[in-house]
C-alpha cells in the first residue's frame, strides 16, 4: 500500500460533500445506477425482478401479477427518470439536463447508491486491500457527510474512492471535532 502512514498519530476528518446533487453528473449517475442493477441481476442469478407491495423478489418467471421487469426494463426506467426531469420555474419549464434530480423523492437513494458502488469497487479492488480494511473499520458516510479516523492523509485515498466531480470540504483534528452535531474525539486512538 503506498498511502504514507504515522503510526502515532491519528486524526479525526470531518467531510462534506459540497453541492454533490449538483456536482454530480448525470453520466456519472447513471453509469453507476445501472452497474448496481447489472451486479444485483449477476448475483441473483434470476431474469426478472418482482415487486408486490412492499415485497421485491428475483424470479425466472415473468407474471402481471406481481408486477415482474428484466433488466433491461430497469435499466430503461432509470434513464427515463434521469433525462425526464423538467423544474417548472416563474412559467417556464425547464429541463434539468445536469446534476441530480433533486424535486424526486428518489433523489437521496439515487445519489447515495451512486456513492455507495463507487465504495464497493474501490473497497473490493485487491489492490487496496489494505486501506480499505482499515477504512472499513474507522469510516462512515451518511449522504454527503464523510467521517474517518486515519493516520494517513485520508484526502488522497478519498480523492480515489469518488467521482472526481464532486468537492469534499475536509476538517482534520489530531484530537476532536463534531460530525452531525456530534462532537467526536481521539482517546487512546479510538473515537469516543
Amino acid at each position: 500500500d503506498n498511502v504514507k502512514r504515522d503510526q502515532n498519530q491519528f486524526r479525526i476528518f470531518s467531510g462534506d460533500f459540497s453541492d454533490m446533487f449538483t456536482s454530480c453528473t448525470q453520466t456519472t449517475l447513471r453509469k453507476a445506477l445501472f452497474r448496481i442493477v447489472e451486479l444485483c441481476f449477476r448475483n441473483s442469478t434470476k431474469t426478472h425482478v418482482a415487486v408486490n407491495g412492499r415485497r421485491v423478489w428475483y424470479t425466472n418467471r415473468y407474471d402481471e401479477t406481481p408486477q415482474t421487469y428484466t433488466k433491461e426494463d430497469i435499466l430503461r426506467l432509470i434513464d427515463f427518470v434521469i433525462e425526464n426531469n423538467y423544474v417548472s420555474f416563474i412559467g417556464y419549464n425547464v429541463h434539468q439536463k445536469s446534476g441530480v434530480p433533486m424535486g424526486l423523492p428518489s433523489a437521496p437513494k439515487m445519489i447515495d447508491l451512486c456513492m455507495s458502488l463507487h465504495e464497493y469497487e474501490f473497497l473490493t479492488n485487491p489492490a487496496n486491500r489494505d486501506i480499505a480494511l482499515q477504512i472499513c473499520r474507522s469510516s462512515c458516510r451518511y449522504v454527503d457527510d464523510f467521517c474517518s479516523m486515519a493516520n494517513y492523509n485520508l484526502i488522497d485515498v478519498i480523492q480515489d474512492i469518488y467521482p472526481r466531480e464532486l468537492t469534499l470540504v475536509v476538517t482534520s483534528s489530531p484530537t476532536h471535532l463534531t460530525f452531525l452535531d456530534v462532537d467526536l474525539r481521539i482517546q487512546n486512538n479510538a473515537i469516543s
